[in-house]
């Protein structure tokens, strides 16, 4: 845990996106924390030691989160699994994200482990119940080197200013060496990361403060969460601009024509990484008019990566010209098109990422104009 005893200023969020919530089941904290110990790292190195929580698993490989400056001195670190076995990682291997206390680590191995499964952070509110989990450090009440500590809470502030991604204080006790563990709701979802404890001089108590999930699933490709839906439906656009599905299947990154995601809203947020291709399709329909396509970027590029955008006839594949934003260090003049539809008709989207030899990430904002309309289930082209 990284403790500091300054205070940032900070303002309450005032407003709170209100979306109907699905029926759910909440378990009890015995069953949540036996999600949390699958889940959950023990990260020793250089340093005294700090948690970590497996995000995403692609063949043999296993990708980690956890606190940048639980990994911020070089040199070769140590994750213990669940059961016990031990994996090497050097600190060159690993990958800070822009603008935030977060690192991605990843390690190899033929044995099966459990990812997180993402909920979005965006319907936790101030007074949910959330779980900490986490590998203390030794303390008076821990005569082990390392031990396992799970900690039931609330959240009491959402942070309108979050200063390194910190956009939560909870009530959770959280002790050094947690730092980089999960943050979970009652349904053992992740949704956030514990990380940073905040004395204030003359003041009694601590403040503990977390980083939403979806800091996470903004800046790195391929980690998801489950679109909240009303109903059930087909898959459609998540936040992240991959495909979701009501439940809780890997779903690959890359769409085609033929299973193009239906959009049911005029925006699309996305992620894109150079160290993999990405090519995803959404399908819509247009009214006739002028079509305004919007693209923004954001990523940690010193150079510059292009993502681009096509709008296509569904039919026959026309393109109606492609519109590309060279995404760099700090977000730029976004690229507008506008696009004359002379009938109303059903297109597509696409959006492309080339990879190249450096690896750079960063996010994108799609808006598409007023003569949008949501299609309301997915058309396939046979």
């Amino acid at each position: 845990m990284k403790f500091s005893s300054q205070l940032p200023t900070a303002i309450i969020a005032t407003t709170i996106a209100v979306i109907s919530p699905q029926v759910t089941v909440a378990l009890t904290a015995v069953e949540v924390n036996n999600i949390a110990r699958q889940v959950t790292v023990r990260i020793s190195g250089p340093k005294p030691g700090g948690t970590g929580v497996i995000v995403k698993k692609q063949g043999n490989t296993y990708t980690v989160v956890t606190n940048w400056h639980v990994v911020d001195t070089a040199g070769t670190y140590t994750i213990q699994t669940q059961d016990g076995k031990r994996y090497q990682v050097n600190s060159k291997k690993m990958r800070r994200l822009p603008g935030v206390d977060l690192a991605i680590l990843q390690f190899n191995s033929n044995q099966t482990y459990q990812p997180a499964k993402i909920a979005d952070s965006k319907q936790i509110k101030e007074g949910t119940t959330v779980h900490a989990a986490g590998w203390m450090t030794p303390s008076r009440s821990c005569q082990e080197s390392r031990c396992y500590n799970f900690s039931t809470g609330v959240i009491n502030r959402i942070l309108n200013s979050a200063k390194d991604g910190y956009g939560w204080v909870y009530s959770n006790e959280i002790r050094p060496g947690m730092s980089g563990g999960p943050v979970l709701d009652e349904e053992g979802r992740l949704v956030g990361i514990n990380g940073r404890a905040i004395t204030s001089p003359g003041s009694p108590g601590t403040d503990y403060l977390a980083i939403p999930i979806n800091t996470v699933v903004k800046l790195v490709p391929g980690i998801t969460f489950p679109q909240i839906l009303t109903s059930p439906s087909p898959p459609q656009a998540s936040e992240n601009g991959r495909i979701s599905k009501p439940d809780s299947e890997e779903i690959p990154s890359n769409t085609s024509p033929s299973t193009a995601i239906a959009l049911t809203s005029n925006k699309v947020y996305g992620s894109w990484s150079t160290d993999e291709k990405l090519e995803l399709y959404y399908s819509f329909t247009s009214a006739p008019g002028r079509l305004k396509v919007t693209l923004d970027t954001m990523g940690n590029s010193p150079g510059c990566q292009t993502v681009s955008v096509k709008i296509l006839n569904k039919e026959n594949f026309k393109s109606y010209g492609r519109l590309f934003k060279l995404a760099c260090t700090a977000r730029g003049v976004p690229t507008v098109k506008n696009i004359r539809i002379p009938v109303r008709q059903d297109l597509l989207m696409q959006v492309t990422v080339e990879s190249v030899s450096r690896v750079y990430s960063g996010n994108y904002t799609i808006t598409l104009g007023s003569t949008f309309e949501a299609q309301a289930s997915l058309t396939n082209k046979n």
